[in-house]
Formats: C-alpha cells, structure tokens, sequence
C-alpha cells in the first residue's frame, strides 16, 4: 500500500499542478493590454503592447504600425479576435493618407488590413476589476490638425465599454463636417458602443463643453462609410456617451457620387447617450442613399436637435420601408421627428412607419407634440397620461397614470416590427467633402443579424477563458485516481482479512 501511495500521489500533484498552468495559459491569446508607453507583448498590464517604430514618423501606411492595429492584427491570429484593453494613453496621430493629400481626410482604420468579418474585437479601459482610466488616465486620444483632420473608420466588428475618447483638436484643425461631427463610420460593419462611453474634446488645448454650438467637435457616428459605396448591411448601436450626431447610414455628400449603401440598416439610439446635432435613421447628408429598409430604435438617451427616421439623403428605389420605434428618450430638446429630411438628393421610401406604442407616458407627452409625416403612427396608450409640473411641462420624476412614487418604466423591449419616423431638415450648408478616397471598393459584407453580445466575456479571456473541456478532462484524470487508490486500499484490507 505504501509503495502504491508513493507512486499514485506524485501523479495526483502533477496533475492538480498542469490544472492550474493550463487555463491562463490557454487564454493569452485572447487579451492584449495597450498603453503609448508599451514596450512589453501585451500578455499583461504590467507589459502592454506599445506602438512599432514605423508610427512615428507618417507614410500612408503607419496606421498599421499603432498600438491599436497591432493588437487587432495579433488577436486575429487565433482566428475569433477578443478583447483589447486600453491600460494608458493610446494617441492616434496618423491615418490613412494619400500622398497628396494637402488638407483633407485622413481615415484611422480599425483594422491593418481586411480581416475575416466574422471576427470581433471588444476594446475596454476596466478588466479584472481595475480601472485604468482612473489609475493610469487611460484613453484613445485622437490627435486633429488641418493636414492631418483624422476621422474614424471601422474595417471588422467592434465594441468599445468604458473607453474614454479624447479628441484634440489643433487650432487649424480641418473641420469636415460642420454641424455633425467628425466621422465615426462603421463602414457597414458591426460598431456597438456600450456602456461607460465617454468623449472630451479640446480646442487649441482648452476643455469644450457639450453644447449645440460645439457638436462639430464631437464624433458623428455612421453606420455605413464616410466618402465611399459600399454592398452590405449597417448595424449600428449607440447606448453612451456624446456625439455630435448619430445616423445608421452613410454619410453622403451634397454631390451624389459617394455615400451609398447597397443593402438595409439596423440602428438603435439609447441608454445614457446624447446626440447634440439630432438622428437619423438612414443616411447623415442629402447626397447619400440606401437601397434597402431601415429599422431604427430610440429606446432612450437625449436628443437635440432633429430627428429624421429615413434620414437625409433618401433611397435608391422608391420601395425601401422605414421603420422608427420609439420605447424611450429624453425629447425635451427635439426640434421635431421627421419622416424624412427636407430636401433629399434621391428617392423618398416607399413607407414610413413610427411606432411609440410602448413608450411611456411621458415620453409619448412630449412626442405627440413633435411629430411630422409618417404614413401610419401607431401612438401611445392615452390612458397613460403623465403627471404635469409647474408650466404645463410633464414632470419626468414622476411615473405616468399619477403614482409620483416611482420613475417612469423605460426597460420595456421595443416592438421592433413596426416602422420609423423621418423628418428633421437636413442641413445642406456644410460644403462636400472633396476629398479622395483611393478605395471605393466592396467591403465584405459582416453578420448583421445580431448585435455583438457585450455582456458576456470573450471566449478566452487572461482570467481563465473557456477552458471547461480541459477542467473536465483533468477532473476526470483526478478521479481515476483517486478511484485507483481506494480500490487498491480495499484490496489491501480484504487481503489480510483473508
């Protein structure tokens, strides 16, 4: 027995031993930690991946060399992506540029090069219970001049929860859409921003506030490209932080070559966020169009300005549907919920729907007061009537119906089979964007029947990831044992019974 013990419980501590080296093990390829000031590989926060040495310095190419991209292109390897977590300051100075480009656009692409769109990508600033915006001012700061007026462009699926965007603009800086924002386009692949999403934005060094009168310093978030035509579906969801404006289509300009989007739009408007210059359904400016439906959701968030379920720019055909459902939002400020904008470049939809059904009482207060067009509105419950402050103005810490004990009930699911409002007047006085755009090409078209799931954590992660075969393997292993050991124990007493 004691010959047998000393052999089978060196092989129990070996295998407990390989149960705790295999699953951090397993899931370093899953999470890479960036930080400016990386020198290390990224396996940890103490040793975060840096820029290489090519984005020091421009060429058309050094966009590839930053942090950010290089994190991207390591975590494709595995063939599934995962989750980049932002540990310091991360500067984007260089974007994609022709060489003779003087002062125009310079796209920052989220991708080195086109990547199977099945992957994501999840970036964060708060892992494993650490905050790194707070311990170490963690953020992605976009670095703006007039040759160098840098926009965002998302070439694979992305999600970004507490992330802090710092967006510095030098005092010639390159304004490329006044009264939207600076581009923030999905390129027609799957853009979730979650929550925690927040944005400073500085002037010649000084702090702006978020007001109307600065929304062109913010980012205008697009679900399709900023100045190209693409095949595929925009999926787009916004649930923090400030924009300038947010549109599920292109952007579009007032000349009608760039902007168009051939296939349907998916966009939701909600949670904390704000809009400062309105929202559209489909395109951002007259002169883009989209070929399919549009399915747009407010279900909450604040929006000034207008909002326009079908957006600017118009459709291909005349026989696109729009649908707008609205369950909840802050309506104060809207100047109005528009079917579709005032003077649109191309076809008007073939039907436009707005349902705030299900929205509550005070927000279908406020609304029944902005609405415009539509061909069907499926309104709000009458009955539920919100309890009125000083001024006639509904008084929102009250719930509808006259119980003033408790917030109105903004968490019901959206019935999204109804159809959206477009209305709002497009604003046709910013000058087109002239500048080049070297690929104009097909953007492989991404999964857009779901949204990315952000709740739960990647399939791999440096905690331990999804190693439950192994566990249960090595479990397995140890009972085995443990099974040998008693039944030679057994034997052993039975034998000297006998």
């Amino acid at each position: 027995m004691k010959k047998t013990a000393r052999i089978l419980l060196p092989l129990l501590a070996i295998l407990l031993t390989a149960a705790l080296l295999a699953i951090p093990a397993a899931a370093d390829d899953a999470v890479i930690f960036i930080s400016d000031e990386g020198t290390g590989d990224g396996s940890t926060p103490a040793s975060p991946l840096g820029n290489a040495p090519e984005y020091a310095t421009w060429s058309t190419d050094a966009y590839k060399s930053s942090a950010i991209n290089l994190a991207i292109a390591k975590l494709a390897e595995n063939g599934k992506g995962g989750t980049v977590v932002v540990v310091g300051p991360t500067t984007v100075r260089w974007g994609r540029q022709n060489e003779n480009d003087a002062k125009s656009a310079s796209e920052f692409r989220f991708s080195p090069d086109l990547l199977d769109a099945g992957l994501q990508f999840d970036f964060t600033s708060v892992y494993n219970g650490v905050d790194y915006r707070e311990t170490a001012g963690a953020t992605i700061a976009m670095e703006r001049t007039a040759t160098q007026a840098l926009t965002y462009e998302f070439r694979c699926n992305v999600s970004f929860n507490n992330i802090l965007f710092t967006i510095n603009n030098a005092a010639d800086a390159n304004i490329l859409a006044p009264k939207r924002g600076i581009p923030f386009a999905s390129y027609g692949y799957k853009v979730y921003v979650g929550e925690g999403v927040d944005t400073e934005v500085y002037l010649a060094g000084n702090k702006l506030e978020p007001t109307t009168d600065n929304l062109q310093y913010y980012f205008a978030a697009l679900g399709g490209p900023r100045y190209s035509n693409i095949e595929g579906n925009a999926d787009l969801t916004v649930l923090s932080g400030t924009w300038g404006s947010v549109s599920g289509g292109p952007g579009g300009f007032g000349g009608n070559n760039y902007g168009h989007l051939t296939g349907n739009v998916k966009v939701e408007f909600g949670g904390t966020a704000v809009t400062l210059g309105g929202f559209n359904g489909g395109t951002e400016n007259t002169g883009g169009w989209i070929s399919g439906d549009v399915e747009a959701l407010i279900s909450g968030g604040k929006i000034y300005g207008p909002v326009t379920a079908a957006g600017e720019g118009g459709f291909e055909g005349n026989t696109s549907k729009v649908r707008l459902t609205i369950t909840g939002g802050d309506f104060t400020e809207c100047e109005g919920v528009f079917d579709y904008g005032v003077s649109p470049a191309n076809n008007l939809p073939g039907y436009t729907l707005l349902d705030y059904s299900a929205a509550d009482g005070v927000t279908s207060y406020v609304l029944k007061e902005l609405i415009i067009g539509f061909d069907e509105v499926l309104a709000g419950d009458p009955t539920q009537t919100p309890i009125v402050g000083p001024g006639g103005i509904p008084d929102t810490t009250a719930a509808p119906g006259g119980d003033t004990t408790a917030a109105p009930d903004t968490t019901a699911a959206p019935d999204t089979t109804a159809a959206p409002d477009t209305t709002a007047a497009p604003d046709t006085t910013a000058a087109p964007d002239t500048t080049k755009d070297e690929d104009i090409a097909t953007a492989p078209t991404p999964d857009t029947t779901k949204a990315p799931d952000t709740t739960k954590a990647p399939e791999k992660t440096a905690e331990g990831g999804n190693n439950t075969g192994l566990i249960i393997g090595i479990i397995a292993a140890v009972v085995v044992v443990c099974a040998i050991v008693v039944a030679v124990i057994l034997s052993k007493k039975k034998g000297k019974k006998d």
